[in-house]
């Protein structure tokens, strides 16, 4: 139902860019005599456009080419798994039928199985500190107690 050809990303730049030119656009509608939105969805696709940037940031994170990605992989993964989850979204009926139906697929490719080789010795303290801000929705940290 939600698996749209076009790119995320691509909406979530659109929908930056015109909520910049929100007033100039009903300016424009009304002296044309045209439709254009109301308040209410102007606030969905804030809301959208704010539920995309989760992926944009996780996105940026790993299109770097100036420096190395891998040690962001799992906290990054977390972080949309987290997202994903995220009470801020019950509030939007379409915001959260779309993070439903992105969490099913999550769980589908993911299976609660996060068993990726790492350990804080290989990856320094800058790390380490960001392990302890990541909490799975059981209440549990994500990372091996035992390290």
């Amino acid at each position: 139902m939600f698996d749209i050809p076009n790119r995320w990303n691509s909406t979530y730049a659109m929908i930056l860019e015109v909520v910049k030119y929100k007033i100039v656009l009903k300016r424009y509608a009304t002296s044309q005599q045209q439709p254009f939105p109301t308040e209410v969805e102007w606030n969905k696709a804030e809301s959208i456009g704010k539920f995309l940037g989760v992926f944009e940031e996780t996105t940026m994170a790993f299109s770097a080419d100036r420096f190395p990605t891998s040690h962001l992989f799992l906290i990054n993964v977390l972080y949309i798994h987290q997202a994903l989850r995220s009470h801020a979204w019950q509030d939007d009926q379409v915001i959260k039928e779309l993070a439903r139906a992105m969490d099913k697929k999550f769980d589908k490719y993911w299976d609660g199985n996060y068993n990726i080789e790492a350990s804080p010795h290989k990856r320094g303290p800058q790390s380490q500190e960001a392990d302890n801000t990541f909490i799975t929705s059981n209440g549990t940290s994500p990372y091996n107690s035992t390290w």
